[in-house]
């Protein structure tokens, strides 16, 4: 599953991108959902192992990116300091301009994997995209 243009994010998941364009869906492993107020999020259908790579644009110089398993704090601003579980892999960025951050691990059928920002993040093309991809069972 790949994603991109971002989007803004959810009304009431503040933190949390959304992506208006579908690249590639390929089987059944992976559903993706837009919502206006939940923001963008990926349901794992099948367990394995799956490889997830997030990149935007932090035009703030300032933001911290990340990828979220089951994540309990979709309106935390500093998803880097949040103890609630579910940061896999995170990323600050000091400079501004394209970040992005990678994962490899196993997911259940039943996970929901998010794209977590500090909302500073705001690239709206091609270059901010999400993509999970099972590479194993």
């Amino acid at each position: 599953m790949a994603v991109d243009t971002g989007n803004g994010y959810g009304s009431t998941n503040t933190k949390i991108r959304r992506f208006s364009s579908t690249n590639k869906n390929v089987g059944t492993g992976i559903t993706y959902a837009d919502s206006a107020s939940l923001g963008g999020s990926f349901t794992i259908n099948e367990t394995g192992v799956y490889a997830i790579t997030y990149s935007d644009w932090d035009s703030s110089g300032s933001g911290t990116i990340s990828i979220t398993v089951n994540d309990t704090a979709p309106t935390a601003a500093g998803v880097n300091t949040y103890a609630q579980g579910g940061r896999v892999a995170s990323r600050d960025s000091n400079i501004g301009g394209s970040v992005s951050v990678t994962w490899v691990g196993n997911l259940n059928a039943g996970d929901v994997v998010r794209a977590h920002t500090s909302a500073t993040f705001s690239g709206t093309d091609y270059q901010t995209n999400f993509t999970v991809a099972k590479v194993s069972n």
